[in-house]
């Protein structure tokens, strides 16, 4: 909306700057008049004098170009990592948790009766085999369906030293999955023995 002031057209701030003037109490004017002009400063200027979006793309010579650059040499990567980070993080701790349970639940399968009969301790072969895959893959479920790859790759049981040590690892994409899988290998174990009392 324009206004014709002194011969020249004139932007709809500068006529609602002189309005104001003349309608508004004189104790509550100076405030307002500087928070009207410097809102509508940009507005000062004459319709004619104005610069159209092509006539400005055209004067900025290239300034979008480095704008543009900086958005996806920077930008972008900062918000992929924001995503990312605490993904990795996710993924990590379920690992850990997972395998921390795998562990102890194949250490408590001692075979009882073999023990009983010989006084030497080992494990319970289908226990041990079954119970820490089914333990990982019940907590690893709910991370199966947003997008990671969580597996068991080891369950090594060391009957000298009287240890289970459970091996997992997990895949994730970064950078909005973009880029080739982030591998997360964790590691738990823990220790079995039988004695007499």
């Amino acid at each position: 909306m324009t206004h014709m002031r002194n011969g020249r057209r004139w932007a709809f701030g500068d006529w609602l700057l002189a309005r104001s003037e003349e309608r508004l109490a004189i104790g509550l004017w100076p405030l307002v008049r500087n928070v009207v002009s410097v809102v509508l400063a940009k507005c000062q200027k004459p319709i004619a004098n104005r610069i159209s979006p092509l006539r400005w793309l055209r004067q900025t010579g290239g300034d979008m170009v480095w704008s543009s650059i900086v958005l996806i040499a920077v930008l972008l990567p900062l918000a992929g990592l924001t995503l990312d980070v605490p993904r990795y993080y996710v993924l990590r701790s379920r690992l850990q948790l997972a395998v921390d349970a795998a562990a102890e639940a194949t250490a408590r399968c001692v075979d009882v009766a073999h023990f009983q009969h010989t006084g030497e301790t080992r494990l319970d072969d289908w226990c041990r085999n079954a119970e820490p895959v089914y333990l990982f893959d019940s907590i690893m479920q709910p991370l199966l369906a947003k997008g990671y790859s969580p597996r068991l790759t080891a369950v090594e049981v060391d009957e000298v030293a009287d240890t289970v040590t459970v091996r997992a690892a997990g895949d994730m994409r970064l950078f909005f999955a973009v880029t080739p899988p982030l591998t997360i290998e964790v590691s738990a174990r823990s220790g079995y023995r039988m004695e007499v009392e």
